[in-house]
């Protein structure tokens, strides 16, 4: 097979830290996550619409939907990863973005290459 090993363990333990954090957690909040935190890095703006990420995912709109909620709810209200806002240039959508917790997941999620 022509994988590069790295690659499949770079991909465990990126997988082994969404476990940690919920083992319960399903494929599509895991796929949204991922996706904002692509969007976010892209961009310099802390906010992307939610039917951004959802253009960006193999779900469902409305499965994006959960997983935003999902990650806004996570755990205690102390310790949500995304914070959510309405779009003020369209009030019928849903802007994202990363609290510090979401952050710092984030980080332990990708971490930066070391130099």
């Amino acid at each position: 097979m022509q994988i590069e090993k790295t690659a499949v363990q770079t991909c465990v333990r990126q997988l082994e830290a969404f476990t940690v954090a919920d083992p319960y957690m399903s494929l599509p909040q895991v796929l949204t996550f991922v996706r904002l935190v692509q969007l976010l890095t892209d961009q310099d703006d802390r906010w992307v619409r939610q039917a951004d990420i959802s253009e960006g995912v193999p779900v469902t709109s409305p499965s994006v939907s959960r997983a935003v909620r999902y990650w806004f709810k996570f755990g205690d209200k102390k310790h949500t990863f995304v914070e959510l806002t309405q779009d003020p240039q369209d009030r019928r959508h849903m802007l994202v973005g990363l609290t510090a917790k979401g952050n710092s997941f984030a980080r332990t999620v990708f971490p930066q290459p070391r130099e």
